[in-house]
């Protein structure tokens, strides 16, 4: 490995390769919409019971930290470690474990992030392409639909499409404002 000042400095060091997506993963749509509403499901759950779960968070956190205090202060003390020392032991342990596994979330964060970012536009591009060719076969339909129509039968569709129209807007603009009233 050369340090000489012509090489690049990003270079002259080992760096392990993370950019290396790998093979794209392999989506399927009906998978995809699973996950998705699995993960809708766990927001309107989490929305809904936030007390229940803060609970038992606020709860669980703090006694399983304060038995893993007290099983390692109780070990130092079996060593052989006066209860001071050993509470000061403990302290620097929790320090060095807290540390190290604020380090590990961190990177498995950081590669969990870039393999979700990686399906989810996988599955973007497969939802785009289904929707567009979904798109295009329902426009071809009624274009088809269209084409068979004299001007009478046109004249008569558009003003049958508005009078349905807009009632269902009508209804579909109280059914929010009802929606909104009921969440303020």
């Amino acid at each position: 490995m050369s340090t000489s000042p012509d090489q690049p400095r990003n270079e002259r060091f080992y760096r392990r390769q993370d950019s290396d997506p790998g093979p794209p993963p392999q989506v399927s749509p009906i998978r995809g919409l699973i996950w998705l509403t699995l993960f809708i499901a766990a927001i309107v759950l989490g929305v809904m019971y936030w007390e229940i779960l803060w609970n038992l968070v606020s709860e669980f956190v703090p006694l399983t930290l304060e038995f893993v205090e007290e099983s390692l202060d109780t070990l130092f003390e079996l060593v052989g470690l006066s209860p001071p020392i050993a509470q000061m032991a403990t302290a620097y342990t929790g320090v060095v474990i807290a540390l190290a596994l604020f380090y590990i979330l961190l990177r498995k964060s950081i590669t969990i992030s870039k393999k979700t970012r990686q399906t989810v536009t996988a599955y973007k591009t497969v939802y785009k392409d289904l929707s567009n060719q979904w798109y295009a076969r329902k426009r071809a339909q009624a274009l088809e639909w269209w084409d068979t129509l004299d001007w009478m039968q046109r004249v008569a569709a558009i003003g049958a499409l508005v009078l349905i129209g807009i009632p269902l807007a009508l209804l579909l603009s109280f059914i929010l404002g009802s929606l909104v009233t009921m969440l303020i």
